[in-house]
Parts: structure tokens; sequence; C-alpha cells
């Protein structure tokens, strides 16, 4: 089962985790790439409990922003 902040749909979790990274490019890097196949994966969620698709798109902006 998927779970965590970017299943959750929580952009301020997600904001806060690449903060933390911010002073070891190599692990943001690597956490922005799996972040965003987590994105891909959840929006494929299709029911009651999926998460919020803006959530997921505003997700998916901040993760692309930093990608090389």
């Amino acid at each position: 089962a998927l779970t965590g902040p970017i299943r959750r749909g929580d952009q301020e979790t997600v904001a806060r985790h690449l903060a933390a990274l911010k002073q070891t490019p190599a692990l943001a890097d690597l956490y922005r790439r799996l972040g965003q196949r987590t994105v891909e994966i959840a929006r494929r969620i299709d029911d009651a409990t999926a998460p919020d698709k803006g959530a997921l798109d505003a997700i998916a902006a901040e993760l692309a922003a930093g990608v090389r």
C-alpha cells in the first residue's frame, strides 16, 4: 500500500523534506525523482481514498522545480 505525504497530498511536508535536504543536493535530487514516481502512482488511485488531484499537481510542480 502506498503511504506517506505524497499519498496524503501533503505538500507542506514535502516542502519541509526538500528544505531539510537542501544542503545535500544528491539526496534532494533522489528525493525529487522518487517523489515524482510516487506522484505518478498516487494519480492512479481511483477510489474514495484518492488524494486530491490539485494537491498532487502542486507537489509534482514542487518536485520538478529542482530536478537536474
